[in-house]
């Protein structure tokens, strides 16, 4: 029998579920012509859209919001946002609500992850339409032709059992029929500007001509400038009070790790033409060296393994760390960096490029089989014809240019004002407008988007784009039945980090490699994965 380390099983939970159920883009005319004519239905006013998301942003108090009054009034019937937490809360908050057969009408699957943040929104999707509990798309798609003109139509990630469950986002978009026949590399791949989640590797660029360093292009530079941000007093204060790295767990290794074809996880990769996983890369061991020889400098951040998002930032502004891995929307955002210039006004973070290594120059995960979307219908809608016609429109109208500026940008006149064309932010876009994302159903044009709401990010943004990302195929692939990947990826995140504290000798990983087989049945799983991957296409068979 494999060994189950806590599992949540969220199958059982579904399962109740069931039982109690029982008991700038061009303006897109007919999208916003659809939504006025459903307005003029007085009875339409009596429905009520409920949107349920995991987050953690403060929504303004019903009657200031000008989103929600915004696109009420543009498709005739009530909208409204519930925030149910996020991370594991979200997960908790939403099983209870599928639990009870409270079903909402639009919601985020939960961005499940284990440990080392492997995404496996393609199981959650499995489960939920298994179980009944979300809407294919399918038989709508002449409904939703207006949304589609913007976002593309859905792409297999987006499918179970060719079934699109997950609506589809502007950034998810493919590339044509003609594009992919004159290049097939494309076929899975998503069309422009991507921001791999806004990772990126930051440094302080001051300490670095202090302690006399140049930026770093291999891992022993990167090991090297790190011991220097700790032992050479990098801040001028004659103590001792610095480190080198900091970030959020394991994942700060990553721009090491990943220079080794290797990471701080399970990712499922292509190496030498075969499907395995990050384990089992060939430099997998050399990869682990090098973290430890890393935390064997001192340069570490000690509480490393226990640092949050918030805590990430906060040392930042603080100046107790020299690099930084992890998303740069935190660390350079203008208010951030406002905070860092009120405690030193020489501080200068900048964002740094990937380490070459044996596998080549690479950096941060794009996955070429993750979901565009990440929202779904409830099943319970498809039962009221007259809410679900009102998703529709309401999407539709998101894909409008109207719909996108007030979900990006705000209230013309009040957040930003239109000059030929162009959108120009007045001061209240900054203070009023950092709620807004979370309405962003069907995604937005990150490039413009990030440029006009953070001019801070000029260069950023670009540079960003630039940085040679790390090929992983994590999402397209489930889990097999009796695999418990969320338990899997908790044993791996444990083991890991023995390997690089010192706390087991490396030469015993080909024995951590065997206790996988044992316990979870590894190798089955990436068999599986092979499988899978070949019979949807993203290898050959």
């Amino acid at each position: 029998m494999k060994k189950k380390y806590a599992a949540i099983v969220i199958t059982s939970i579904l399962a109740c579920t069931i039982v109690a159920g029982c008991s700038g883009k061009k303006s897109n005319d007919s999208a916003t012509s659809q939504s006025q004519k459903s307005a003029t239905n007085d009875k339409d006013s009596d429905i009520t859209i409920e949107i349920v998301a995991g987050d953690t942003v403060q929504l303004p108090p019903e009657g200031e919001n000008f989103i929600e009054k915004g696109l009420s009034e543009a498709i005739g019937s009530k909208v409204k946002l519930t925030i149910l937490g996020t991370g594991n809360d979200y997960d908790s908050a939403l099983n209870v609500r599928l639990t009870s057969g409270e079903i909402p009408d639009l919601f985020m699957i939960p961005n499940k992850k284990g440990n080392g943040e492997s995404v496996m929104t393609a199981s959650v999707v499995k489960q939920y339409a298994d179980s009944n509990l979300i809407m294919s798309l399918n038989p709508y798609l002449d409904q939703l032709k207006p949304m589609f003109k913007v976002t593309g139509e859905p792409r297999e990630t987006d499918k179970y059992k060719d079934n699109a469950y997950l609506i589809p986002t502007i950034g998810s978009k493919g590339y044509s029929k003609e594009e992919i026949a004159k290049k097939p590399e494309l076929k899975f791949q998503k069309k422009g500007f991507r921001t791999y989640g806004y990772l990126g590797i930051m440094y302080r660029n001051d300490w670095l001509e202090k302690v006399g360093s140049t930026i770093p292009k291999t891992s022993d530079e990167f090991i090297n400038v790190c011991e220097k941000f700790t032992n050479d007093d990098p801040d001028g204060n004659g103590k001792k009070d610095t480190y080198g790295l900091s970030g959020k767990g394991l994942a700060a290794f990553n721009p090491i790790l990943n220079a080794y074809g290797a990471s701080a996880n399970s990712d499922i990769i292509v190496e030498d033409g075969k499907v395995t996983s990050t384990l089992e890369s060939k430099h997998m061991t050399e990869a682990l060296e090098m973290c430890k020889k890393l935390v064997d400098t001192g340069a570490v951040d000690p509480d490393l393994l226990s640092n949050t998002a918030s805590t990430v930032d906060d040392k930042a502004i603080q100046g107790f760390n020299g690099i930084t891995v992890g998303s740069y929307a935190g660390i350079m955002r203008k208010s951030t960096q406002d905070e860092i210039h009120s405690v030193n006004k020489n501080a200068d973070w900048k964002l740094m490029d990937s380490l070459s290594g044996p596998s080549g120059k690479q950096f941060g995960n794009m996955d070429l089989t993750e979901s565009g979307g990440k929202t779904v219908i409830g099943k319970n809608v498809e039962k009221d014809k007259a809410k679900l016609q009102k998703i529709f429109d309401l999407l539709n109208y998101l894909a409008s240019v109207e719909g996108q500026r007030l979900v990006c940008y705000g209230e013309e006149g009040v957040h930003y004002n239109l000059e030929d064309g162009k959108i120009t932010p007045t001061d209240k876009m900054a203070s009023e407008t950092n709620f807004t994302y979370v309405y962003q159903l069907i995604g937005r044009d990150d490039e413009q988007y990030l440029i006009t709401k953070f001019p801070e990010w000029n260069e950023i943004i670009p540079f960003s784009a630039k940085i040679p990302r790390f090929t992983v195929y994590n999402n397209g692939v489930e889990a097999p039945e009796g695999f418990y990947l969320e338990d899997f990826n908790k044993y791996v995140n444990e083991e890991l980090t023995k390997f690089i504290y010192g706390k087991r000798p490396i030469s015993e990983y080909k024995d951590f490699l065997s206790e996988l087989d044992k316990t979870f049945g590894y190798q089955e799983y990436m068999k599986s994965a092979a499988e899978q991957l070949k019979e949807k296409g993203f290898i050959d068979k």
